[in-house]
C-alpha cells in the first residue's frame, strides 16, 4: 500500500490557469503525482493528456480557471483526483468525450452564470481490479 502522506502534493496541488506555461506546469504536476502513486507510464500519460485537454478547454472558453490535483485513498484503493474549475460560460466546451473515456469516475457541475466544475478520478488499475 502506498503511503499517501509521503506524496509531496498530498493535500492537493492547485495550478491557476491563465496562460499556456501554467498548462504545462499543471500537466507536469499531474504526471509527477501519478508516477509517485505508482501509476503505469501509460496511465501517467493519460493523466497528463486529461489535464491538458481540460486546461485547453478552460483557456479556450473561459480564459482562466484552476486545476486541482489530489492523491486519495478509498477502501484500500489509491487514486488521483483532478478538479477543473472555471468561471466562464456553463455551456461552452462540453462534454469532453476523450476526458470522460480516460477517467474511472467523472462528474460535471454546470453552474449557470458561474462556470463549470469537472471532477474526475483515475484509480490505480491493480488496486481497482483487486477490489472488484
Amino acid at each position: 500500500m502506498i503511503d499517501v502522506s509521503a506524496v509531496s502534493i498530498e493535500r492537493g496541488d492547485c495550478v491557476w490557469l491563465t496562460t499556456d506555461p501554467n498548462l504545462v506546469r499543471a500537466r507536469e504536476r499531474g504526471r509527477a503525482l501519478a508516477e509517485t502513486l505508482g501509476f503505469s507510464s501509460i496511465d501517467q500519460a493519460s493523466v497528463e493528456t486529461t489535464i491538458a485537454e481540460l486546461a485547453m478547454n478552460m483557456l479556450t472558453y473561459a480564459r482562466s480557471g484552476e486545476i486541482r490535483i489530489e492523491a486519495l485513498t478509498e477502501d484500500g484503493s489509491t487514486g488521483l483526483r483532478i478538479v477543473a474549475r472555471d468561471w466562464g460560460s456553463a455551456k461552452a466546451g462540453l462534454p469532453l468525450p476523450d476526458v470522460q473515456r480516460l477517467a474511472d469516475d467523472f462528474d460535471v457541475q454546470r453552474r449557470e452564470g458561474r462556470g463549470i466544475v469537472i471532477t474526475l478520478t483515475k484509480w490505480l488499475r491493480s488496486a481497482k481490479t483487486s477490489a472488484a
